[in-house]
């Protein structure tokens, strides 16, 4: 029965090693599947294209959003919901600062475009975050100067222009400066303080003085 046993051991491991012949064969195969999947069959050349349209899409959806958010803006269509921040919020579930940002970016596209029609299409900002770069790089009337930059910088090829490339190029920032900051903060408490100087009030016209007051600050920074 030990004898047994040994044989079958031996047999098993016998038939578990792999030859060279096998090795070989199964390199080759791997070498081959390598080789064939950098070549695109029709079909998945077909569905790569469709795909990339849709990245497309993609990316200039931010400028169909800012110009429709523009409009809703600059005529009020909003009104039946009170405010443009309650209508982005009940209506699309984005704040109003979101939208303005979107609108904001729709508007350094349009003056881009104006600015220089020759650029392709392809080198201006692709998303809200690139257009916001450059708005907080300088002036209006340098936004132009300063995006030719970074088209510079991306060697004018399209699919190097991330937003890396761009806060590196125009040495800014998506967040607040300190000063801004600190300007923002401090009106909030002076917005806090009308607010309670608005509760001690009988008067409805002194009340609205100071609504009024409060919106002209908050205005300063939509």
């Amino acid at each position: 029965m030990k004898k047994n046993k040994h044989a079958v051991k031996t047999k098993a491991k016998v038939s578990t090693t792999e030859t060279p012949a096998q090795s070989q064969t199964e390199t080759s195969s791997e070498t081959q599947a390598s080789q064939e999947s950098k070549t695109l069959t029709e079909a998945e050349r077909e569905e790569l294209n469709g795909l990339e349209d849709s990245i497309r899409g993609a990316q200039s959806q931010f400028i169909t959003l800012g110009r429709a958010l523009h409009t809703i803006l600059d005529k009020r269509l909003y009104k039946e919901l009170t405010d443009f921040d309650t209508y982005c919020d009940q209506k699309w579930g984005f704040s109003g600062s979101h939208a303005r940002r979107l609108v904001a970016a729709y508007n350094a596209i349009k003056i881009l475009r104006a600015a220089s029609p020759a650029i392709d299409e392809s080198l201006f900002p692709k998303n809200e975050f690139q257009a916001r770069l450059l708005i907080s790089s300088d002036k209006e009337d340098k936004w132009l100067k300063n995006w030719k930059r970074v088209i510079k910088a991306a060697g004018e090829d399209a699919t190097k222009i991330t937003g890396t490339l761009v806060q590196g190029t125009l040495g800014t920032s998506d967040q607040t400066s300190d000063s801004k900051r600190q300007s923002i903060s401090a009106t909030a408490k002076n917005i806090i303080e009308l607010i309670s100087e608005a509760k001690e009030l009988d008067s409805l016209e002194e009340v609205l003085k100071i609504l009024i007051k409060i919106e002209k600050k908050l205005k300063s920074y939509t």
